[in-house]
């Protein structure tokens, strides 16, 4: 009967021995495989709503086996992440998400971390309906004033007010 040392890892010699006599001898080495830890990305770039997000492909190392599965949680709408460790889609809310992306390995291992994703509102254009100067060449006799044009509601963004 043997037993393995209490300080792992490390290098030993093995002896079995029946009855009084060597049957084998050898020396055997334990080392530990590396833990599984996702590598990348450090973090995620902002993103704005109603604009595709920059695909970014997760990656990590160690662990048992081959492959990789990946999963996620707590992600904006519109945004998706693939078992192959893809994150893309077009967000559809802004605000600040903390999403926790999840990866694990053939020999059932697990390695979680959790990255901060700002998705801002789209910005807002306004144009005039009619260009002010064609106006003022087209009666160029006429008393030319300034129009201030004010949004009385931005839940209504075709709702204007002229002063």
């Amino acid at each position: 009967m043997g037993y393995l040392p209490a300080t792992l890892p490390g290098s030993w010699t093995a002896k079995g021995v029946l009855n009084g006599q060597n049957l084998v001898q050898g020396n055997f080495t334990i080392s530990p495989g590396s833990p599984l830890q996702i590598s990348g990305p450090a973090s995620l770039s902002s993103g704005t709503v109603g604009t595709a997000y920059t695909p970014v492909a997760f990656t990590a190392t160690g662990g048992t086996g081959t492959g990789y599965m990946w999963s996620a949680t707590g992600l904006p709408s519109g945004m998706s992440f693939s078992s192959a460790g893809v994150l893309s889609g077009t967000p559809g809310s802004s605000g600040n998400f903390n999403p926790q992306f999840k990866v694990t390995d053939s020999g059932s291992n697990t390695a979680t971390k959790i990255l901060s994703l700002t998705i801002g509102a789209p910005t807002l254009q306004i144009q005039p309906a009619f260009d002010i100067v064609d106006v003022h060449k087209s009666a160029p006799t006429t008393a030319f004033r300034p129009v201030l044009l004010l949004q009385t509601n931005l839940a209504l963004a075709n709702q204007w007010a002229s002063k």
